[in-house]
């Protein structure tokens, strides 16, 4: 795409005090990927109250990976016409009056790989980390997208990350930090920490 396009992965931010659920059924890794990736027909999740006491717009689970969206991210996600998810309902005791859901997630790129490679340091040169990297040419161009490879990676487009944190500056952020990442597709870029919507966009941008 002209100019390069920005990716991010979602992934938590372990904020102390943030509530963290367990799912009732406790069903096995490989089956709740199938889920997250579309692979199994949607369906409500009951889900039960494992830690913390601070419900935010993300709530991550006993599950590293599987996480649930407040409403209010999934009217964001529907206004803005993001494309490459659906949403399902989740069932708890432990939300009151709010509503939450888990995201079934039918776009898809290439594998996902953590890249290596050369950083020029003071005392000289050393090889580092750069990050989650995919083959931009295997996007299918949905917003919100998993690699190919089953993994439990969610990532989404300039577009989404744009409309999330366009949201979340409207609700007077409390807490926001700068992450680097870059990859052996020459990924350049960064994205924000948006403690305060209890999720980390980390990624870089495509040129």
């Amino acid at each position: 795409m002209p100019g390069g396009s920005s990716f991010c992965a979602i992934s938590d931010p372990f904020i102390g005090d943030a509530a963290r659920m367990n799912l009732s059924e406790s069903p096995e890794v490989d089956e709740l990927i199938s889920l997250m990736r579309g692979e199994e027909p949607g369906r409500p999740i009951e889900v039960i109250k494992d830690s913390g006491k601070q419900l935010y717009d993300v709530v991550w689970t006993s599950y590293a990976f599987f996480f649930l969206v407040a409403e209010r991210v999934v009217g964001i996600l529907d206004a803005s016409k993001l494309t490459g998810w659906s949403a399902h309902p989740v069932i708890s005791t432990n939300f009151g009056s709010s509503a939450y859901w888990w995201l079934s997630v039918s776009g898809r790129c290439g594998p996902a790989t953590f890249g290596e490679g050369i950083r020029r340091f003071p005392a000289g040169a050393a090889r580092v980390s750069q990050g989650l990297s995919f083959d931009h040419s295997s996007w299918d161009g949905s917003d919100v997208f998993m690699p190919s490879d089953r993994s439990g990676w969610v990532l989404i487009s300039a577009a989404a990350v744009e409309a999330l944190q366009r949201a979340c500056r409207s609700r007077t952020p409390t807490s926001y930090r700068s992450t680097r990442s870059t990859s052996d597709r020459k990924f350049r870029g960064h994205c924000g920490t948006l403690a305060q919507s209890g999720a980390v966009y980390s990624g870089s941008t495509v040129r």
